[in-house]
């Protein structure tokens, strides 16, 4: 089984749910999308005690973006950055993702 992945029809909101491996961004936006894109925040959405997220700019080698460890299914985690450009690596191996979990990956709109 593979992620989940869905984006919003303004292009703006990727929702990755039912997390069983890694995700790359350009895994969901061609290069050319990239272009002009900037990630606005990362959010995580536990479903557990303990679960953990860990997203890295990418490749599982990049330095670490985004790291949160959940007291509970009620401890959401978000992250704001600045309009530089990153591509967020959700590096499941690193990761505890119980059903029902989820990553929101938010850009800036795009300049034309």
């Amino acid at each position: 089984m593979a992620n989940t992945v869905v984006m919003n029809a303004s292009q703006t909101v990727i929702t990755i749910s039912a997390i069983d491996s890694d995700w790359l961004i350009t895994d969901t936006l061609s290069k050319r999308h990239l272009g002009g894109t900037r990630v606005h925040s990362i959010q995580f959405n536990p479903a557990a005690a303990a679960d953990k997220c860990k997203v890295l700019d990418g490749s599982a080698s990049g330095s670490q973006l985004f790291y949160a460890l959940c007291a509970d299914n009620t401890d959401q985690r978000i992250k704001y950055f600045p309009e530089a450009e990153i591509l967020p690596f959700l590096d499941f191996s690193e990761g505890t993702y119980t059903a029902g979990s989820s990553v929101v990956v938010t850009l800036y709109p795009q300049k034309f």
